[in-house]
């Protein structure tokens, strides 16, 4: 809808989102100084993928998404340059797949202790190569988890995690380095 745009601003204010069930690409190669979502109606959406992918903003206020449909978000912020992103009220309790969701991202600090992992079965990619300098995973599970192929290959972020992430998220994280303070 958006889809390689460069703007000052966006009103959305009057777009009537609560029917919408995918926001795939909503925003692709998007780069725009300022973006209020917080009327954005996401409660029917199942497929946030690639919504911000390669999308360039200063300020990123998520917190009034309502996540608690979504199933996936693959590669929901691949490439995204964001100073700060705000992913506080995140429901990702029905989430199956966030495979590249942060891949490439340059987002200063990614606090997802927040994030309910329980059934998500795919993590690939999730911080590959990622240019963050905190991440914080400590609420990740594995109940469901399958894959977590390079899931933090190249990424030099202090990784904020604990002993009950489960063994496959550990191994990720020890091949990644552990670079926990």
């Amino acid at each position: 809808m958006f889809s390689l745009c460069i703007l000052n601003t966006v009103d959305l204010t009057k777009l009537n989102t609560s029917k919408v069930k995918s926001m795939k690409r909503l925003f692709h190669s998007c780069t725009v100084k300022k973006l209020d979502l917080s009327l954005f109606d996401t409660s029917s959406v199942t497929d946030m993928s690639y919504m911000f992918d390669t999308f360039e903003c200063k300020e990123l206020n998520l917190d009034s998404f309502n996540t608690s449909k979504v199933k996936t978000m693959k590669g929901m912020f691949v490439s995204c340059k964001v100073e700060k992103l705000y992913l506080s009220s995140f429901d990702t309790s029905s989430v199956r797949d966030m495979h590249s969701m942060f891949a490439l991202s340059q987002i200063k600090e990614l606090n997802l202790n927040n994030f309910n992992t329980s059934k998500v079965k795919t993590m690939i990619n999730m911080f590959r190569f990622c240019k963050v300098e905190k991440i914080d995973v400590r609420s990740f599970t594995e109940e469901s988890l399958q894959e977590t192929k390079a899931m933090f290959e190249g990424c030099r972020a202090q990784i904020l995690y604990n002993e009950n992430n489960g063994d496959k998220i550990m191994k990720e994280i020890i091949k990644a380095g552990d670079r926990r303070k």
